[in-house]
Parts: structure tokens; C-alpha cells; sequence
């Protein structure tokens, strides 16, 4: 399961004296990613003080924001109905969650999360271990991924993260122990998520219909 430190900003520590904090006590917002990015990791280096992210803070000092990185969530109907034309892409639901990598020496330290609103961006989460290391291995195993756009795309109940790289048929997950480094290509891929999440629909059918299971 993945874990996020979410929101965690100056505001929260520091009642409303934070510069992340607009009048109101509203959370401040920026005009691009990249300034969102260096306020969140100026907040991650302050939070740091008092909160084990796992990570190295002089790495993180010099890191600086790499290019954003989208996660998608799949369509869960649309997955139980795939068929061998269906993609990733075109069972992702509308609307994603923009995720920027901080990068020092080609190396991803850590990730923020971002929340767009109007064309203006505002700090969502700081920090997730799982996908700032996969992310860094999947740049390093495909052979586009340091230059090419890569989205993520989050499978809901089988708690299943798959990373594509833009200009690559590889699809990349360590679901199921597989190893993040080795790329499966997409028709094999959504045969086996499919196939998971049938055997997920079997087993617990009554407890989706109850809306009970969290996805």
C-alpha cells in the first residue's frame, strides 16, 4: 500500500506565519509546476526537521524539479471488459494527479504531488517512497525513459502501480513481484490485469456491490 505524507507544509507547523499560507490561512498556489515543485520541496526540507522521510536532505537540497509525471487511475469496468485492442491509456479514468520528481545527479530523491485549480497549482503531498524509487528504476531501465514523458497508472483494488514511458511499448510494475527493471509489453500486461481483477470480482463480489472495499 502506498504511503503518502500528505499536505504537510510550513502552514501546518507554523500556524499562519508560513509564506506557504495566503491571506485567510488558505494554502498558497503558483502559477507553474516548477514553482509549486521548489516551494514543495522547500516545505519537505523544513518538515525534515521533525519528520523521517526516508531520504538524504543534502540530496534533496540540490535537487531541483524534473519533468512532471501524471498518475492515472484505471477504469475498473473497463478493465473487467478488456479486450486485446485495449491500452492502458484508453482505460485510464478522466483527470489525473500531476507528480513531480526532484532529481539531483539523474537520481530521483523524492516526489511531490500537485493539485491544479484554475490554471494554478497548490502543493497535494510530499514524499512516496514506492514511487520515487520505481520511478528512478524505470527511468534507468528504459532506455527513453531519462528524456520521454512517463505516466503512471494505478489500478484500483489490486493496489497495482504500472509505469509507462512515452515512445516505449514497455510497460513497467513490480505488482505481483515482478521486477520493476524488466518491461512487459501492453497486450501481455492487460491480460494479466484483467485476469487479477476477475479473481478480485470472485472473491469479493459481495463486498463490491456493498461499496465496502476501499480502491
Amino acid at each position: 500500500m502506498l504511503l503518502m505524507l500528505t499536505a504537510i507544509s510550513c502552514t501546518n507547523m507554523d500556524n499562519n506565519n508560513s509564506a506557504d499560507a495566503q491571506d485567510g490561512g488558505k494554502p498558497k498556489t503558483y502559477a507553474t509546476v516548477t514553482e509549486a515543485a521548489v516551494a514543495a520541496k522547500e516545505d519537505m526540507l523544513e518538515a525534515m526537521k521533525t519528520v523521517d522521510f526516508g531520504i538524504n536532505g543534502d540530496k534533496l537540497k540540490n535537487a531541483t524539479p524534473g519533468a512532471p509525471v501524471y498518475r492515472y487511475e484505471l477504469d475498473w469496468n473497463a478493465l473487467l471488459k478488456a479486450d486485446s485492442a485495449s491500452t492502458l491509456e484508453n482505460m485510464a479514468a478522466h483527470g489525473s494527479i500531476t507528480i513531480v520528481p526532484l532529481i539531483n545527479k539523474d537520481e530521483v530523491i523524492t516526489v511531490v504531488s500537485l493539485m491544479e485549480n484554475d490554471g494554478q497549482f497548490g502543493i497535494g503531498g510530499l514524499g512516496d517512497k514506492q514511487v520515487s524509487n520505481e520511478l528512478d528504476m524505470v527511468r534507468r531501465a528504459d532506455s527513453l525513459g531519462m528524456q520521454s514523458e512517463v505516466s503512471i497508472y494505478e489500478v484500483p483494488n489490486l493496489q497495482a502501480l504500472v509505469y509507462s514511458v512515452k515512445g516505449s511499448n514497455m510497460y513497467y510494475t513490480s505488482y505481483n513481484n515482478n521486477s520493476i527493471r524488466q518491461g512487459i509489453i501492453g497486450p501481455e500486461l492487460v491480460k494479466v490485469l484483467k485476469a487479477e481483477a476477475m479473481n478480485f470480482e470472485k472473491q469479493f463480489r459481495d463486498e463490491l456491490k456493498k461499496g465496502d472495499l476501499l480502491k
